[in-house]
């Protein structure tokens, strides 16, 4: 049994991180081809700095769920 739940606990971190890069990647994406839009309206640092920010929050959590999932 724990072999199984440390295979599926991996397969399970991965697909968070491609989910993440997916997500925080097109929001990236996302200001740099919209990027006229966003600095008319002078928000182009905020918004980026916005998906920083929410990109690491959501990879430490990511961390702390695989360091989590690992103990057991």
């Amino acid at each position: 049994m724990g072999i199984n739940r440390k295979i599926t606990n991996n397969s399970n971190f991965k697909v968070f991180v491609v989910i993440g890069v997916i997500v925080f990647g097109g929001m990236a994406l996302t200001s740099i081809i919209d990027a006229n839009y966003y600095s008319e309206k002078n928000q182009l640092t905020e918004y980026r700095l916005f998906i920083l920010i929410a990109a690491a929050v959501y990879y430490i959590c990511l961390a702390y769920y695989e360091k989590q999932g690992n103990k057991g």
